[in-house]
């Protein structure tokens, strides 16, 4: 069983961004919630699934960079909480052949991201100093 798998299926894809043959990431939407999967990363603790949020405040929108290159960004009310490598193709504007690809992420990925697990690891015991 993975990390919200209530949450992480096909009627909730939103959208991805990065080139859908290299492995995009993918934007999952609720009515209440959102998350995503990243598929590829740099940083291998970066690659799974992310920390299902609650849509209170949220917002997605495709904007200018810096650098003047349209990009995925995600807000937290007027704090930019995320952003994305590429720009956000809807799923809308996506084939049916484009959503079968992407819906691989949801049991290709079944773990949260490395980067956002909590150390569950025992504390080693405390030095006898007696």
């Amino acid at each position: 069983m993975g990390y919200r798998d209530n949450f992480f299926v096909v009627p909730n894809m939103y959208g991805y961004t990065g080139n859908i043959n290299e492995n995009p990431t993918v934007y999952f939407m609720s009515q209440t919630e959102h998350g995503r999967i990243t598929q590829y990363h740099p940083r291998e603790a970066n690659v799974g699934r992310d920390v299902v949020k609650t849509n209170e405040g949220y917002s997605i929108v495709n904007q200018l960079d810096d650098d003047g290159v349209m990009k995925c960004m995600e807000f937290e009310g007027e704090y930019r909480a995320h952003k994305s490598r590429g720009r956000l193709v809807l799923i809308s504007e996506t084939t049916t052949d484009d959503r079968a690809l992407l819906s691989q992420s949801i049991w290709r990925h079944t773990e949260l991201k490395k980067n956002r697990r909590r150390k569950s690891e025992p504390l080693p015991p405390k030095p006898d100093w007696d």
